[in-house]
C-alpha cells in the first residue's frame, strides 16, 4: 500500500479474524463452544488429528472450513503487531475494533482455561479482538526514512 499510494493517500485495511481470537483457525469451534480456543490449547498432535478428521467435517455446513488450518494459511500477527507494522508508513486516522462476543463468553464460562491462555503469553487484546478496520494516511517518504534512521540509532 505504501508503494502505490501518493503521500497523503488514504488506505483502508480490514484485518481478521485474528488467529488468536475465538475460532481463529476457522474450524475448531465446530467441535463445540468449549473447543473455541483449542487451536491454542491443544498440543500440536491432538490439534492436527482433529483438524484432519475429514469424517467429522463432512457433515458440517462448510465441510472445507478446515482448509486454512490444515495448510497453515494464517497470519499469526496480533493486533499490536499489525499496528506496529503500519506505524512507520501510515498515520492511523480511524480504527474500528470488533470484539468477539464468543471470546468474552468463553472467558466467563472457562476462567481456568482463560488463565492458561494468558499464561502462554497472550494478552486480553490478542484473545478478544476478532478484527480491526483501519483508515490510514500514507506518510511522506522523508518522514519514513527519518523514522527508520531514528529507530536504527536506538538499537
Amino acid at each position: 500500500m505504501f508503494r502505490v499510494l501518493k503521500p497523503g493517500g488514504i488506505a483502508f485495511h480490514a484485518v481478521g479474524p485474528f488467529y488468536f481470537s475465538f475460532a481463529g483457525d476457522h474450524c475448531i469451534s465446530d467441535y463445540g463452544f468449549d473447543a473455541g480456543f483449542d487451536h491454542l490449547l491443544l498440543d500440536d498432535k491432538t490439534y492436527r488429528e482433529r483438524i484432519n478428521d475429514l469424517e467429522f467435517f463432512r457433515d458440517k455446513p462448510d465441510p472445507n472450513c478446515n482448509f486454512w488450518a490444515v495448510h497453515d494459511k494464517f497470519s499469526f500477527a496480533t493486533p499490536a503487531e499489525f499496528f506496529s507494522t503500519l506505524a512507520p508508513y501510515f498515520e492511523i486516522e480511524h480504527v474500528t475494533v470488533i470484539v468477539s462476543p464468543e471470546s468474552l463468553q468463553y472467558r466467563s464460562m472457562y476462567p481456568h482455561r482463560w488463565v492458561e491462555l494468558l499464561a502462554a503469553g497472550l494478552s486480553e487484546e490478542d484473545l478478544c479482538v476478532k478484527s480491526i478496520h483501519i483508515r490510514a494516511r500514507r506518510r511522506n517518504q522523508a518522514l519514513v526514512i527519518a523514522n527508520a534512521m531514528s529507530t536504527s540509532d536506538d538499537t
